[in-house]
């Protein structure tokens, strides 16, 4: 006797032999955590600009990679000084902090003009830098802000009371809150020499018309 074969409606195809349609994994932790801060990135600053803005970015910038603080400064070149722009360091915003570079971790990230990773034992390698023993630092990581030009306009850094290993993730979402930093940086640079432009023409302006007089 010949088997019969089963007749589907008409549209529907035989599925039987097909593997089960199974639903996207959820996110791991380490994938939720990266989410997250990226919200913290983008909703903790997208309403701020100027200093605000670097208040927001810098206590959002330690809560997410969870340091014990987190800055962004203002390079002085001719004074090799750093000024803080905003600091966030044991949960409360640190005001006034300004600081001389020599001996100091900032002071290979601005020099180098790249990403400085010190995973342990900070204080052995800067024993000349009087900040790091009240912060009870361990741990570094710090890069600098460029203008277009290439030239430093001051630096991120993060600082942490425990050994901060090299992890792809930290590093990369620490990249991405440098990115913003240095693109405000570079936004209020640009406003200041527009502002200044226009002093200078309407100075110009007012000495030629005070001649013409």
């Amino acid at each position: 006797v010949t088997p019969m074969k089963a007749v589907l409606p008409a549209g529907r195809a035989d599925r039987s032999n097909c593997a089960p349609v199974l639903p996207p994994p959820a996110p791991g932790p380490a994938q939720a955590n990266e989410d997250e801060a990226l919200r913290l990135v983008v909703e903790g600053t997208v309403a701020e600009t100027g200093t605000e803005f670097f208040r927001a970015l810098v206590r959002n910038l330690a809560r997410a990679l969870g340091t014990t603080g987190a800055w962004v400064t203002e390079y002085l070149p001719e004074q090799q000084r750093l000024r803080a722009l905003a600091m966030w360091l044991h949960g409360r915003y640190v005001d006034h902090f300004e600081y001389a570079i020599t001996g100091t971790a900032c002071a290979a990230v601005v020099e180098s003009k790249r990403i400085i990773h010190i995973p342990d034992r900070i204080i052995e390698l800067y024993p000349a830098d009087p900040d790091l023993v009240p912060a009870n630092a361990v741990s570094y990581l710090g890069a600098p802000l460029l203008d277009t030009e290439g030239r430093v306009l001051g630096h991120l850094s993060v600082l942490d009371s425990k050994p901060m290993p090299a992890k792809p993730r930290l590093i990369s979402l620490f990249e991405i809150f440098a990115a913003r930093a240095a693109a405000e940086h570079r936004r209020l640079k640009t406003e200041r020499e527009v502002r200044e432009s226009e002093e200078q023409m309407s100075l110009l302006l007012a000495t030629a018309m005070d001649a013409v007089l």
